[in-house]
């Protein structure tokens, strides 16, 4: 932030681009959130909805809460409380949560909206093995095309 002196005693911040952040980083940001709103369920009343109406298929590594929904796309949330461990500990299991839903995204049916509850071992499976796992349930639960 570069301060910028006027007249008198007041003083005007600039700020360089967003936030300091690249013109790439900006640009890699953007694409990302394109596709992320389309994928991720976001809205608290859907995801509300979705605990009350939902079935519950617990796994291992995660639990996970499917509901039938009215919307087009299928979507997922990622939901991780404090119970979970510190911060970094939470971000890291929603980062491998939403990638895992970045790889199944193409094959995934309409009609549904999936809530995901990360459990302690997300954060420390190869990310192969937590790959088959997610793959198999969500082939198991019909949220998959052939």
């Amino acid at each position: 932030m570069n301060c910028v002196h006027g007249a008198g005693w007041e003083q005007t911040y600039e700020t360089p681009g967003r936030g300091g952040r690249s013109a790439a980083v900006q640009k890699r940001m953007k694409l990302r959130r394109g596709s992320d709103r389309q994928l991720f369920l976001r809205r608290g009343v859907d995801i509300e909805r979705a605990k009350r109406m939902g079935r519950r298929v617990p796994t291992s590594s995660f639990n996970m809460v499917v509901a039938a929904a009215h919307a087009l796309p299928t979507k997922i949330a990622v939901i991780v409380g404090r119970k979970f461990g510190p911060a970094t500990r939470r971000n890291r299991a929603k980062r491998r949560i939403r990638e895992l839903s970045r790889s199944v995204e193409e094959r995934l049916v309409d009609h549904y909206h999936v809530l995901i509850f990360p459990k302690a071992p997300v954060v420390n499976l190869p990310y192969a093995e937590l790959a088959q796992v997610w793959v198999r349930l969500f082939a198991r639960e019909g949220l998959l095309r052939d």
